[in-house]
C-alpha cells in the first residue's frame, strides 16, 4: 500500500469516527431534551399539588390551563421567550384567583346593567368592548 493510500483509510476512519460521535450526540442531546422536559412536568405538578394541598382546593383542567397561562405569562424570560425560571407559584396563584374574581364581577355586572336597560327600554342589551374582552379571555383561559 502507498502512502497516498494510508492517508485515505486514515481519514475515511476519522470520518466514520466522526459519523458516529456526531450520532451519539444527536443522541444524547434527545435523551438530555427528554429529561428537561420531564423534570419541568413534574416541577408544574409539583406546584399544582402544592397549591391544591395549601389552598384546599382541587384544580380543573381549565383552572390549570388559566394558572399555567399566567404563570408563563408573570415568569422571566431570556431574550428568546423561553421561561429562565417560573415565578412564585403561589404568588401567582393569588394574582390568577384576583384577576378571574374581576373580570367574573365585571362580567356580572355588565350583564346586570345590561338587562336593567333592557326591562326599562324594552330594547335588546349592547355589550361593550371591555366586556366582550373580559368574557373571551375568561373562555380562552378555562375560567368560565
Amino acid at each position: 500500500m502507498s502512502h497516498l493510500e494510508d492517508e485515505i483509510k486514515d481519514e475515511e476512519k476519522g470520518h466514520e469516527h466522526y459519523e458516529k460521535l456526531a450520532r451519539k450526540d444527536r443522541k444524547n442531546r434527545a435523551l438530555f431534551k427528554k429529561m428537561a422536559e420531564d423534570e419541568e412536568e413534574q416541577n408544574l405538578d409539583s406546584m399544582i399539588d402544592d397549591l391544591e394541598e395549601e389552598y384546599g382546593i382541587s384544580m380543573d383542567e381549565d383552572t390549570q390551563k388559566g394558572f399555567f397561562t399566567l404563570l408563563e405569562k408573570l415568569s422571566p424570560k431570556d431574550r428568546n421567550g423561553n421561561v429562565i425560571e417560573y415565578a412564585d407559584h403561589h404568588a401567582v396563584w393569588e394574582e390568577y384567583q384576583v384577576r378571574r374574581e374581576r373580570m367574573a364581577g365585571n362580567s356580572n355586572r355588565a350583564r346586570d346593567l345590561a338587562s336593567r336597560s333592557v326591562v326599562r327600554s324594552g330594547a335588546s342589551p349592547s355589550t361593550s368592548v371591555e366586556a366582550d374582552s373580559n368574557e373571551r379571555w375568561l373562555r380562552e383561559n378555562g375560567i368560565i
